[in-house]
């Protein structure tokens, strides 16, 4: 069967299976946090679980997986009795707030920003504003930090009785979900038996110590509206859960700040109301109307709040001199490693042009030499920005090759052109899957050769207009005057 067609009769299943599921009495925190669950999208990295559903090879490598999250967990309650960490944090400098903003600490030098990196200047405007802010950061950089100018960074480790509760939580939500497999037949028989196996995986548990922690903050700092981003994933869903759950008036909005692909699934689907959010804020206008037709969420508004990566764009022929092109892998290994494979061949067959790899910002060039010798070792045209800002690395490249990467929309403002790598077996995740002028798709290192040789010195303003059009379209910049209106409406109504 095609993958494509695979894909989106799979992401149909499991979500007419976790609905089902939802509606049940018996869920537990486990099963809320249960990455299973929920099919992000038609990413190779998302499908991965799921493509061998029926094989034994795959159930072993379940099985596996669930048993590295039980020793990781065994060890985390032995670390924490080591260090007498025996009860959770009580959090007494925190005071009540009117907002809570929960996003995503990927690198340590983020700390020392104005700005969040996914955020942007949300914080700083509301304060502006007088309205009390807390930011929490899930911890996603492995360093205990718990608190840095007075914002919060969860820890990755809890204390003693807490790891003791989710183990238990996790073995209760094991046993529900075997259960369920023991009852059911073919496809759900498999599919909750895989989904048992992954109560204990680490993201599932990973999730359940986002959650544990949040309780603790939300009850103490009691907002009257929480923000975080929305890319469909277990724990966002449990955070608004969570949320409504503790306080039933409080306003959940999630921001889409990520790229929308063909293949994108969960993030479209309610399963249960109390996770669903309230708002929904986008980049622009066309992921705006894209939620608006395929969402399924029975009473959910959008508005088009930008993003603090918006560039100011200006129209210019590239003379396509400076022969250097920006290669951007997403935040994945897998994703990496195709990328750069693609580039070590690309590079001999091109040596007029310099490859400038520049990965994300959550991965280290010393951290993916542990993963594959292929970073050892690269041709004298490959090279590795050192660049903190990304700007620097637009202005001085031609071409920018990606796959699932956003950073090629923003490329567009730059009058960079996107080369696409597409691979044949996988559903699209091409982030300009809209933009049919401008662009280039290639499948191999041959192909890349020849677009990049045929391109020398060759601008054409009509399809750069038409690019220029859909990055207007696709992100705006900040604007927080219509989200300060309901804000400031939610604040004065709880």
């Amino acid at each position: 069967m095609n993958r494509n067609i695979y894909s989106s009769r799979l992401a149909n299943v499991i979500g007419g299976i976790t609905i089902k599921l939802f509606q049940g009495s018996s869920i537990n925190e486990s099963i809320r946090s249960n990455t299973y669950l929920y099919l992000i999208s038609g990413h190779p990295y998302h499908l991965e679980k799921y493509v061998t559903l029926f094989s034994v090879k795959g159930l072993i490598k379940d099985i596996l997986i669930s048993l590295q999250g039980v020793c990781i967990t065994t060890y985390k309650i032995f670390s924490a009795l080591f260090r007498l960490n025996l009860l959770p944090p009580k959090y007494k400098s925190l005071d009540n707030n009117d907002v809570l903003i929960v996003t995503h600490l990927v690198n340590l030098k983020h700390l020392k920003n104005e700005d969040d990196f996914y955020f942007g200047n949300l914080q700083k405007y509301l304060k502006e504003e007088k309205i009390k802010t807390l930011k929490v950061y899930l911890n996603q950089i492995n360093e205990r930090l718990v608190e840095s100018s007075g914002d919060i960074v969860l820890n990755n480790t809890l204390s003693f009785f807490q790891e003791i509760n989710l183990l238990l939580t996790s073995i209760s939500g094991f046993l529900f979900l075997l259960l369920k497999s023991i009852n059911s037949k073919k496809f759900h028989k498999h599919f909750y038996l895989r989904a048992a196996l992954y109560s204990f995986s680490s993201a599932t548990m990973a999730n359940l110590r986002i959650n544990s922690q949040l309780i603790l903050i939300l009850k103490k700092v009691a907002p009257k509206i929480v923000f975080t981003t929305w890319e469909g994933n277990a724990w966002e869903r449990h955070f608004f859960y969570t949320s409504h759950q503790i306080n039933p008036n409080t306003f959940c909005i999630g921001y889409q700040h990520s790229i929308l692909v063909p293949s994108t699934f969960s993030l479209f689907k309610s399963y249960e109301f109390k996770s669903d959010p309230d708002l929904i804020l986008t980049s622009g206008e066309i992921n705006k109307k894209i939620f608006q037709s395929k969402s399924t969420f029975p009473n959910l508004t959008f508005l088009i709040y930008g993003t603090h990566k918006f560039k100011t764009y200006s129209i210019k022929a590239k003379e396509y001199q400076s022969k250097n092109i920006l290669v951007t892998p997403e935040g994945i290994v897998s994703e990496c490693l195709l990328l750069i494979s693609f580039v070590l061949e690309s590079a001999l067959l091109c040596p007029e042009f310099n490859f400038i790899l520049r990965f994300h910002p959550a991965f280290s060039l010393s951290e993916l030499k542990k993963v594959s010798n292929k970073f050892n070792k690269f041709p004298s045209n490959c090279y590795f920005s050192e660049n903190d800002n990304i700007v620097n690395d637009y202005q001085r490249c031609d071409y920018i090759l990606y796959r699932g990467s956003s950073t090629a929309i923003h490329a567009i403002a730059f009058g960079i052109k996107p080369i696409y790598l597409n691979n044949e077996d996988d559903f699209s995740i091409d982030p300009l899957y809209l933009l049919n002028t401008w662009k280039d798709i290639v499948d191999s290192p041959k192909k890349l050769q020849f677009i990049l040789y045929q391109n020398l010195n060759i601008f054409n303003k009509s399809d750069f207009l038409n690019a220029i059009n859909f990055y207007k379209n696709y992100i705006v910049e900040e604007n927080f005057l219509e989200l300060k209106k309901i804000i400031s409406n939610k604040i004065l109504l709880n």
